[in-house]
């Protein structure tokens, strides 16, 4: 199973992938999102002070439904995230968590982080890019047509003995420091792409331009 969060950040333009084993989650004022593209999440999360009028009726039917107060310690989207962990799926994608305000962008990106260790590979998703931690090993990626961009972030201090193969541009055994640039913006250079390391935390990046970037 494939548990899918739309969070209330902002409203993704992509069309989502929706399949029957795909369980719903929408969080606060992303329960909107999912409705306006016929999607009815199974179990929702929020205050909903700030769902529109026509989704009122929907949120008051929804069995499955956690309501929390405006003010608590949890965003809306870690306590959907940690239930949606307790599950044990196999994937997690959260949506509309991205694009919209930096705080929360962050937060989540940390939320994941603390998460890393857990057997259920996590991804966030929007318009341009799709994220996600790798801890050590060997990892093997295939090209995605959708993406040309691909960086690899040291989140731990250090990223030791990272090799990077089927790249344009490849690394043999380099240490890593966080907060360096060294491995921003490389590109596929076969169908499949080899990612090692022996120490550290990755946060891989898959990007693309925007249709306004390619304008200019």
């Amino acid at each position: 199973m494939k548990i899918k969060i739309m969070a209330g950040g902002r409203n993704p333009e992509a069309k989502l992938e929706n399949t029957i084993n795909d369980y719903w989650i929408g969080v606060d004022r992303g329960v909107g999102y999912l409705l306006d593209r016929g999607i009815a999440p199974q179990r929702i999360f929020g205050d909903f002070d700030s769902i529109d009028a026509k989704h009122r009726t929907f949120v008051q039917s929804v069995q499955q439904k956690e309501v929390y107060a405006t003010q608590k310690d949890e965003t809306d989207l870690e306590l959907a995230l940690d239930w949606a962990i307790r599950q044990d799926p196999k994937e997690i994608h959260i949506y509309g968590a991205t694009g919209h305000r930096l705080d929360h962008e962050l937060a989540t990106l940390d939320l994941l982080y603390d998460l890393v260790m857990h057997t259920t590979q996590i991804f966030i998703k929007d318009e341009q890019n799709e994220m996600f931690f790798l801890l050590a090993g060997c990892h093997k990626l295939a090209h995605d047509e959708r993406f040309r961009y691909i960086s690899f972030l040291p989140y731990s201090e250090m990223v030791e003995a990272l090799t990077l193969e089927g790249f344009q541009y490849p690394l043999q055994q380099r240490h890593i420091k966080k907060g360096r640039s060294l491995t921003v913006s490389n590109e596929f250079c076969k169908n499949v792409g080899t990612i090692s390391f022996q120490k550290g935390i990755l946060l891989v990046i898959k990007s693309t331009d925007s249709k306004l970037d390619v304008l200019l």
